[in-house]
């Protein structure tokens, strides 16, 4: 029984199933608010359209309005510095 529940390749139980559709639904619903929120492009429908769990190549995240330029670190930060008006900026990793 405790050993059985430890083994991450048993069936899931109903209880978890629920459990883990909950936490999926509410990632999901996160995922799709904040893409809509921050790509003016998009309405609702089109992010739940895109929101498949598919991989997009950088060329097709363009396309469908999910990025708006592909590039490096260092031009994501200079566009950064340019739109803020900053005359530098730097990347802290902990």
């Amino acid at each position: 029984p405790l050993k059985d529940s430890l083994n991450p390749f048993r069936p899931l139980s109903e209880k978890e199933q629920e459990v883990w559709r909950a936490i999926l639904s509410d990632a999901f619903g996160r995922f799709v608010a904040v893409i809509d929120v921050n790509r003016e492009a998009l309405d609702q429908e089109e992010v739940l359209a895109l929101a498949t769990g598919q991989i997009y190549t950088a060329e097709q995240a363009v396309a469908s309005g999910l990025v708006d330029r592909i590039g490096f670190e260092e031009d994501a930060l200079a566009a950064l510095n340019q739109r803020l008006k900053l005359p530098a900026s730097r990347v802290v990793e902990y």
